[in-house]
């Protein structure tokens, strides 16, 4: 049996799962797994000014939840969804399209004419909106920045590295043959991939991180991942970077990592950069040398991931400004 209700606090713990649940797996792979995060969020959009949250229950297990508010504007009201999510047992049965139903009825008791919300375009809620009489604002568009933390170049832009970029980044830190060089690459699991992200977001949390970890963006499409990593002395920064195999060839690595060295001098006060790479990485000794940086050194000693037990040469690149 269906009941639609009102969500209220006593649901709080129930819902936050269910949320949790819904967008873990693909496509979303939304990593909730710090509890104190996902509690917050969900207090946050849930018990805003004019909060209206509403929920439904099958055989009195919470299976859906649309989370949001009340927005006046000079049009009028609208009820603005933040969240809407149905739990993945029951997704693919209607009940979905049956709980909007429901809140429109609601609403319109309620004198509340519209109800505005945002999606991906490329993700199956799109069209599970339109198919459910939603109309697409072309017009309307969302825009993000993280403040201070920005480089741009002609090309490209350097933002902070983090857990939205999770597929495109295990896209090719998982693929062998483009990470056939490195030492730490490929990653052999998603979970590899997630808990890389989540320390990079979590030193940029740091009042003083000790890395600095970018991805870059080329018409704000992820193309790769360029980083900074201080030494214990925070006078010396390594440079390293990995690109999508697709993006290579252009010059890409070279724009971002000139950003970067730029970047570092003014805002860490950095004049010495070292790298290192296998002495058979041509594309990437040769945009180090690009940089300006100098070959100090070959040394035996390095093996890569790809193959632990072949033992390489390296190359240590230095440049002081």
């Amino acid at each position: 049996m269906e009941q639609f209700i009102n969500l209220d606090e006593s649901y709080f713990f129930e819902a936050a799962e269910l949320y949790k649940d819904s967008f873990a797996g693909e496509p979303w792979n939304d990593d909730w797994s710090n509890k104190e995060q996902l509690h917050q969020y969900i207090r946050e959009v849930s018990g805003a000014y004019n909060a209206l949250n509403y929920g439904l229950l099958v055989d009195g297990k919470l299976v859906a939840i649309s989370l949001g508010g009340i927005r006046h504007w000079w049009e009028g009201a609208n009820y603005n969804i933040d969240e809407f999510c149905v739990s993945k047992s029951m997704q693919g049965k209607g009940i979905g399209s049956r709980f909007m139903s429901m809140i429109e009825k609601d609403l319109q008791t309620k004198g509340i004419p519209g109800i505005f919300l945002q999606t991906d375009i490329d993700k199956p809620s799109f069209r599970f909106y339109t198919k459910n009489g939603f109309t697409n604002l072309e017009k309307h568009v969302s825009l993000f920045k993280i403040a201070g933390l920005h480089i741009k170049t002609e090309r490209l832009e350097l933002v902070p590295q983090g857990l939205r970029f999770f597929k495109t980044t295990h896209e090719y830190a998982s693929d062998r043959e483009n990470m056939r060089f490195m030492i730490n690459l490929p990653n052999d699991s998603e979970e590899a991939t997630k808990e890389f992200l989540g320390g990079a977001e979590n030193e940029w949390k740091k009042e003083k991180p000790s890395f600095f970890e970018f991805a870059i963006l080329c018409n704000n499409e992820h193309i790769g991942g360029i980083s900074i990593y201080l030494d214990e002395s925070k006078t010396c920064g390594e440079l390293g970077w990995c690109l999508s195999k697709k993006f290579q060839g252009k010059a890409y690595a070279f724009e971002a990592a000139k950003a970067l060295v730029q970047w570092a001098q003014k805002e860490l006060f950095l004049n010495h950069f070292i790298a290192h790479c296998d002495s058979e990485n041509t594309a990437s000794w040769k945009t180090m040398e690009k940089l300006g940086m100098q070959r100090i050194s070959c040394t035996g000693g390095r093996f890569n991931k790809i193959a632990p037990k072949e033992e390489r040469k390296e190359f240590l690149y230095e440049m002081k400004i």
